[in-house]
């Protein structure tokens, strides 16, 4: 069933379990500034990105190899009018064997063209899921955010 969510993928030679232990690196292809556990089922995590700009997401899916998902459960996004815009959207990351290594696709479920961050937030996946998690996975380097939250 196809939607208007947000989607992308890609396919790497890599194996399925560095592809989610990828995924789960945040602070390496998405913010540096990340607080909390990525790999535990119902666990929740904060990204905190440049502009006064984070996310809280609680682990929905954690299956090793295949499939990992995180619901919004709070967020602050200031360039926006309805600054929680996220909330109860959920990010998909599914991994699938192909020929030629694996398929990794990335869904924002809820990040629709009718909401105002569409524009924007498809740019910033593209960078973030398309280019530097892509890139961290090929090369074990990605290009992550690197806001420092003042302490």
């Amino acid at each position: 069933m196809k939607t208007n969510d947000y989607s992308c993928s890609f396919t790497v030679e890599q194996p399925s379990h560095a592809i989610f232990q990828a995924i789960c690196q945040v602070n390496r292809w998405w913010a540096t500034n990340v607080v909390g556990n990525t790999q535990a089922l119902d666990e929740p995590f904060t990204v905190n990105l440049s502009c006064d700009t984070w996310v809280t997401f609680r682990v929905a899916v954690f299956a090793p190899d295949w499939h990992i998902a995180w619901l919004v459960t709070d967020c602050h996004l200031p360039w926006l009018s309805n600054q929680s815009e996220w909330n109860h959207t959920t990010l998909h990351f599914y991994i699938t064997p192909t020929l030629n290594g694996n398929k990794l696709t990335v869904i924002h479920q809820g990040l629709s063209p009718d909401l105002e961050c569409y524009d924007r937030c498809e740019q910033g996946w593209n960078n973030f899921a398309g280019k530097s998690l892509s890139k961290l996975i090929t090369t074990g380097h990605g290009m992550p955010d690197t806001f420092k939250a003042k302490v």
